[in-house]
């Protein structure tokens, strides 16, 4: 996505996104989030405040 818009990345960190945690995640991979996860994060608009 950056090199798309001539930026180069020269490192990323993973972190979490409200109670999302990603660091068990192998690199390259995805996963679906839990239902408790969705609502959560539907409940909670604090989650999406930078």
């Amino acid at each position: 996505m950056c090199e798309a818009i001539g930026h180069s990345v020269m490192a990323l960190h993973r972190s979490k996104l409200g109670n999302i945690d990603v660091k068990k995640l192998k690199i390259g991979t995805w996963r679906y989030l839990t239902k408790e996860e969705v609502n959560t994060l539907l409940n909670n608009k604090k989650a999406f405040t930078i």
